[in-house]
This record gives structure tokens, C-alpha cells and sequence, in this order.
């Protein structure tokens, strides 16, 4: 609040200023059975004024988050009055939520948010009996459809006629090629990879998040997504000897893959089986090879060998400038003519002997007929 004042003579003047903490909504967040819980990321997504079919979808990021006391506890201060969803959620709890309305003045005291146990998905990718590590997984429930995902501290959330749902999930796998995605809805779900090394394939297996207890696990070998691909190997040589470092590019039509080979001049890459792909290499100082192919079939390995020869230099031209009297002329310049086509505008070199030697060269000329002037 401000107050303006005017101060005449000499003396005490009080003044009485009344502070006020501004919109905000509270509330707490507890377990099924009603136990605070601290630490619970909280957010609030405010209903936009616009002409929408859902207006919901027009905002994704929070309004205000914060986290929850020790008492479960939490105060959101936000910008102006509205309607406004509160949505509650842990790493390992099923988000819950409610529509809260914030008059001009003052606050709002949301229900409690009571979350109740997730499931646990966890697993192993696996490729002809290999762990796949650094894979990525996409987690995504079966009956959740198009959504948009409001981000809710290190998650994501879909707002449904249930409520809040956890919506889709990445998790990334370990040197041994598991990986564990936590606060799951019961139900069926579709888990689809992503790496570095194949192609993006959705889809490649199902899963069902069962009810579960906070403390029971679904071990990891419950859960096996095998990897449907055909794998290509490319071996890169030049006289014979395996080339290191050249840069390959493989093109499935969908997503190119980028890698250089190794010291054994190699790379093996993951792709869709019986898809036509075409491979580039190049490596500086070298003729860039291309090779078009076919992939197999589930779990085969196909192997393509490439010989890259090296850049032949292009052909020079020297050119000796001598006068009547047979001595070399040092600052003579000269026009070189193409005339490889007859119907075609001849292509014009101007070279000068700076170095006044005598004797010039005309670098990376084509073969050819010319004539100089």
C-alpha cells in the first residue's frame, strides 16, 4: 500500500501503511492415508480468457510452483485473479489436482491433494541377447491419446476427465541396459526407444503398470523390450588399410544417422529391417563414396565394405613468359580461354607472374583445350 504524505514544521508524524501478501492459493498435500507430505512439487496453471475450445491448451508452463514444508504444506502467489488447476505430484506418486477459483482480493484454500502410490515400469533393452545402454525409452500410457503435457517440477502431466494423469515419460538406460520409470498409472502402456545409433523405432513393445505397493518392484526382467532391427556394419578402408576417422552417413528415409569409424575403420548401426538405405562416406583427401542397400531382417547383420582412393591432385598449368630476344619477361599476364565447348561462353583466367620469376602457375586447371592470350 502507499500512502502520500506531507510533512509541515517541525515534529512526529505517524503513519499507518497496511501490507498485503498478495493473491495466492494454499493448500496441503498428504498420502492416501492422510500423511503430510514434504517436498511434493506443486504448480498452478491458470484458465486463459480466450475464445477455445479447450482454453486449457493455450498455456503449458506453470503460472508458480513451489514445493511443499515439512507439514505438507504450500503457498502459491500468482498474478491476477481466475480460475486456476493445482496440480500435486513426487517421483513416485500419482499426481492429483483440483480447480480452484481466486477472487480479486485475498486467497484461496485448495482441498487437499491426496497422492496415491504409482506403478513402477522397469526393465531391459536388449539386442541378440546384448544390453543396449544409453537408449532412450519413451513411456506413455495406452488410453491416454493426444494430449498437452504441463510441466510439473521434473515431470510431465496430462489433465484428463479423471483429473490429473502422469503423462509421457523418458527414461534413459544404464551401462546395463535397464531402465525405471516410476509414478505410472495402472494399465497398459507402450514403450518406445530412441538411440543414438538406430533410427527411431515406436512402439517395439507393450507393457501393464500393475497396482503396487510404495515398496515392491517390478524386477527388471519382467520387462524386456527386444529391439526390432537389423543391424549394418560398415567397414571403411583405403589401400587395404582400415580407415579411421572418416565421417559415414547413413539415410533410412527417416532420420539420418551421423557417425565416424573407428580404429578399425568401422561403425555398426541399428536400422528398420527391409527398409532401402543409401551410406555416404567421405574423409578429407579422399573421393566420397556412395552405396545404396537393402536392410535384412530381425536381428541379421549385414556387412558393407567401402574403398575410398584418395583425391588425385588436379592438373597444373605452367606457363613460361620469354621475349624476342629470349629473355624471361617477369610481369606478363595472360587470359586462359576454355574451349572444351564450342557453344559455351569460354571461362577466363587472369594470372600475373607477382613473383616475377618467369615462370607461372595456373592451379587446379581441368583437362582440356585452351589458349592463352
Amino acid at each position: 500500500e502507499v500512502a502520500a504524505v506531507r510533512a509541515a514544521g517541525h515534529g512526529e508524524l505517524d503513519v499507518e501503511l497496511t501490507l498485503h501478501l498478495g493473491l495466492a492459493i494454499t493448500g496441503e498435500v498428504r498420502t492416501e492415508r492422510g500423511e503430510p507430505i514434504a517436498g511434493a512439487h506443486v504448480a498452478a496453471f491458470a484458465r486463459q480468457n480466450a475464445a477455445a475450445t479447450d482454453p486449457w491448451l493455450l498455456r503449458r508452463a506453470a503460472d508458480a510452483q513451489v514445493r511443499t514444508d515439512a507439514e505438507g504444506a504450500y503457498r502459491l502467489r500468482v498474478a491476477s485473479a481466475g480460475t486456476y488447476r493445482v496440480v500435486a505430484l513426487t517421483e513416485d506418486r500419482l499426481p492429483a489436482g483440483a480447480e480452484v477459483v481466486l477472487p480479486e482480493s485475498g486467497s484461496a484454500h485448495a482441498p487437499p491433494l491426496r497422492l496415491q502410490p504409482g506403478a513402477v515400469i522397469a526393465g531391459q533393452v536388449v539386442f541378440r541377447d546384448q544390453p543396449v545402454p544409453n537408449a532412450w525409452i519413451k513411456v506413455t500410457a495406452t488410453e491416454l491419446g493426444k494430449h498437452v503435457a504441463m510441466k510439473v517440477g521434473p515431470r510431465s502431466v496430462a489433465w484428463t476427465s479423471k483429473g490429473p494423469v502422469p503423462a509421457d515419460a523418458w527414461e534413459e538406460t544404464d551401462a546395463g541396459g535397464s531402465f525405471h520409470a516410476t509414478g505410472r498409472s495402472p494399465g497398459p502402456h507402450v514403450l518406445g526407444m530412441s538411440h543414438a545409433a538406430a533410427s527411431t523405432m515406436p512402439h517395439v513393445s507393450h507393457a501393464v503398470a500393475s497396482e503396487l505397493a510404495q515398496d515392491v518392484h517390478v524386477p527388471a526382467e519382467d520387462v524386456v523390450v527386444q529391439v526390432a532391427g537389423a543391424v549394418v556394419e560398415v567397414v571403411v578402408t583405403a589401400n587395404e588399410v582400415p580407415l579411421e576417422g572418416a565421417e559415414v552417413e547413413v539415410d533410412d528415409g527417416g532420420r539420418g544417422v551421423f557417425m565416424p569409424t573407428d580404429e578399425e575403420g568401422a561403425i555398426r548401426v541399428l536400422l528398420p529391417t527391409a527398409t532401402a538405405c543409401t551410406i555416404k562416406v567421405r574423409k578429407e583427401g579422399y573421393v566420397e563414396e556412395a552405396q545404396a542397400f537393402t536392410t535384412g531382417g530381425t536381428g541379421t547383420t549385414r556387412r558393407l565394405d567401402v574403398k575410398l582412393w584418395p583425391a588425385a591432385p588436379a592438373p597444373q598449368l605452367w606457363v613460361t613468359f620469354t621475349g624476342p630476344d629470349v629473355t624471361v619477361l617477369e610481369q606478363a599476364s595472360f587470359v586462359l580461354r576454355d574451349l572444351a565447348s564450342p557453344g559455351r561462353e569460354p571461362t577466363e583466367r587472369y594470372v600475373r607472374d607477382e613473383e616475377k620469376t618467369g615462370a607461372l602457375r595456373v592451379p587446379e586447371v581441368e583437362p582440356g583445350h585452351y589458349r592463352l592470350e
